[in-house]
Formats: structure tokens, C-alpha cells, sequence
């Protein structure tokens, strides 16, 4: 069966190369859609795993975010898992705390860097931590500090390699070990893990932070995190007027909602398109292959003259049908592969589906034009 067959389709060798090209084409587009619709679908899941929605406590009105006060009751609010649920939501807290001290030095607690604007690197400073050391002392209420690089050389050097510095306020001394310098930033500023200075102050005075912001823990779940929320922060106003032990929160997710509903749209756009190209591809079988074989009823009234079934005939006819397709098909997914990385070898399942529904359409003209009696056949030609 294959050997007369590929005899026939070389006796119209012109026309079975343009429907291999247009299958060759029709495969290439789909599996390549196919494959810019999962790298749209991974950029969403990229977008929603790394990018970082910072969330910032103010007063009622939105104009200050420093100096706040907040009490313990929010610290644990937001640092207290067993306590409260709120923490499940959040993560990467970030409390500061100041301390006025003598010799004009302050001694502020932090619990991450970025807690002090002061020493972030958009702000011109710049983090040392010596060996054995980094940013995560911070989260700990280990007696370690950063002091400003200039302040390193007026320090006395242990026999361990070691340096410590103390600084006094209200008749109470701190003693802590330098885990590195910073440069920039406040030259008067040490600072320490923000529950070390806690610790240090428990005896004296209550516990607070002057300003508190952290960040979205599962970017998936932000609108009931939003909810949440609303249980114990406001909305910040203009208008509002500020009450003590009362605040608002601001939660920065424009340009994260943004990009969201833009890929969100492409996908859609994608998802749409695809099932929209399956029935144009049907109808592509259907029309090439009409225009193909519209010419050959001649043939096929021989076919079944020589006692070839009706069955036999379209079989043959779909057989030419299928090799076309399956030639076409692997060239067009094979260059989709040779010209774009980013294919997936899943994708090349889009490009056998157009496949299939180019066939189909291919069958229904074969049958719509073999199936006639065979005097009609001899008759259609003359």
C-alpha cells in the first residue's frame, strides 16, 4: 500500500510539498504558542514566588512612619507565631529602636538591616561583617554589634582577634562584641539585634519599636492576607486623626498587581486562541484537501471499477492524507525545537493535536468526494 501510494503523491510531487509546507507551518505556530503560553504561565509562578510585597505601619493618616511608639502588643502581634495567627502571613519583620546613650553615640536595635534606611545601599552605605559573622545577627539577642567603619581603629584588639565596644545609657553599660562595620550611614550609630536591646531595656522601661514594616509571606494568598489585616490595621486617610495605639497599614503591591494582571491577560489571550486555531486548522484539512483531490474523481471512478471498495478508496486517499500530515508535522515541530530553546518536548503535543484536526477536516473532504456511486464519478468528468 505504501509503495503505490508514494508513487501517486510523486506524480503531484508540486502539490504534496505546498500541503506539506502548510502542515509544516500549522504545527510549528501551535507548538511554539504552546510553548510561549507555559513560559507565560512559569513568569506568573516566577512572579508570584519571588517578587517581595512590602507592607509598612504609619499613623492613621499616612504621614509617619518613624517614631511611632508601637507597643509590644504589635511586636508580638507580628513576632509571636504561637500566639497569634497574623504571623503565619507575614514574614521578614522588621523592628527598629533608638537609644539615646552618652558620649553622643545611639545605640539602635534592629531586626534586619533594612529596618534602618540609614544602611541601605541606595543610601550609600555599605555592610562589613567580619568572619563568621553576617546580616543574621540580627534575628538573635546575642551581644553583637555594628559599629561605623571610622570608630574600628579607636577599638582595642583581643588576644582572640576580637574587638568590643561599650556604651552606657541612664547608669546601665552594654557590652558587646563588634561583628563588623558599616560605611555611610549615621557615624554616631551602633547597632545591635533589636532583642538584644530589648533585653537590655526590660529592666527599665516598657518595650517598643519605633517603626515596624514586613513583607506578604505567599504572594498567592495577598487579597485574605489584606483581610486579615483589616482585623488589626487601618486604612491610612488624610483625613483620619491619629489616635494613640492605633495604626494603619500600607501594603505596596501596585506594581506586583500589575504585572499579574498583564500576564494573567496574555494567558487568557493564549488560552483562548488555541482552541480557536484547532478549528481553523480543521477547516484548513478540510479546504487544501478538497482542492486536492477535487481533480482526481476520474481516478478513484477506476479505483472502484476495478473493484476497489468505496472504503478502499478513501482508505488509500487518507493514507496520502496521513504521510503529508506526518511529514509536515515533524518538520514543523523539529525546527520549533532547532529554533526556540524554550520549547518544551510537552508543547509538541499542540503541534499533533493541529495535526489531528487538520486530518479530520482532510477526511470529511475525502468522504464528501469519493462518496458518490461510480457512474457519477465517470460521469463528473466528462
Amino acid at each position: 500500500m505504501l509503495k503505490p501510494t508514494l508513487k501517486c503523491m510523486l506524480r503531484r510531487w508540486l502539490s504534496c510539498v505546498l500541503l506539506v509546507l502548510l502542515v509544516c507551518v500549522g504545527a510549528f505556530g501551535m507548538t511554539l504558542l504552546a510553548g510561549v503560553l507555559d513560559a507565560q504561565k512559569a513568569a506568573l509562578d516566577k512572579v508570584y514566588d519571588e517578587s517581595s510585597i512590602r507592607c509598612v505601619i504609619s499613623n492613621l493618616s499616612g504621614t509617619k512612619t518613624d517614631r511611632l511608639e508601637i507597643n509590644t502588643m504589635y511586636i508580638d502581634l507580628c513576632t509571636t507565631s504561637y500566639r497569634h495567627d497574623f504571623c503565619s502571613w507575614i514574614e521578614r519583620v522588621n523592628l527598629k529602636r533608638t537609644l539615646k546613650c552618652d558620649e553622643e553615640i545611639q545605640l539602635t536595635g534592629i531586626s534586619y538591616p533594612e529596618a534602618a534606611v540609614e544602611l541601605l545601599p541606595e543610601n550609600g552605605a555599605a555592610l562589613s561583617f567580619f568572619d563568621g559573622y553576617s546580616e543574621a545577627i540580627f534575628q538573635t539577642d546575642q551581644a553583637v554589634c555594628l559599629v561605623p567603619a571610622a570608630k574600628l581603629s579607636e577599638l582595642t584588639v583581643n588576644g582572640d582577634g576580637s574587638r568590643q565596644i561599650s556604651v552606657t545609657s541612664e547608669g546601665k553599660t552594654a557590652t558587646m562584641t563588634v561583628a563588623g562595620a558599616y560605611y555611610g550611614g549615621i557615624s554616631s550609630a551602633v547597632y545591635c539585634p533589636f532583642d538584644y536591646l530589648s533585653k537590655f531595656l526590660a529592666k527599665n522601661e516598657y518595650i517598643y519599636t519605633d517603626s515596624l514594616s514586613f513583607y506578604v509571606k505567599d504572594n498567592r494568598t495577598l487579597e485574605e492576607f489584606k483581610e486579615e489585616a483589616e482585623k488589626y490595621f487601618s486604612e491610612p486617610s488624610i483625613t483620619a486623626e491619629d489616635k494613640p495605639m492605633y495604626y494603619a497599614i500600607t501594603v505596596y503591591d501596585e506594581l506586583f498587581n500589575k504585572t499579574v494582571a498583564g500576564i494573567e491577560e496574555n494567558i487568557a489571550v493564549l488560552g483562548l486562541l488555541l482552541p480557536i486555531l484547532y478549528i481553523i486548522a480543521a477547516g484548513t484539512g478540510l479546504l487544501a484537501s478538497f482542492l486536492y483531490i477535487r481533480g482526481r474523481v476520474r481516478e478513484f471512478a477506476v479505483m472502484r471499477s476495478l473493484g476497489l471498495s468505496r472504503i478502499g478508496v478513501t482508505g488509500l486517499i487518507s493514507f496520502e492524507q496521513l504521510i503529508i500530515a506526518a511529514v509536515g508535522t515533524a518538520l514543523g515541530v523539529s525546527a520549533c525545537f532547532a529554533f526556540f530553546s524554550g520549547v518544551a518536548i510537552k508543547n509538541a503535543v499542540n503541534g499533533l493535536l493541529f495535526t489531528l484536526c487538520y486530518l479530520a477536516g482532510a477526511l470529511v473532504a475525502v468522504l464528501w468526494i469519493t462518496n458518490v456511486n461510480v457512474l457519477r464519478l465517470l460521469k463528473s468528468d466528462e
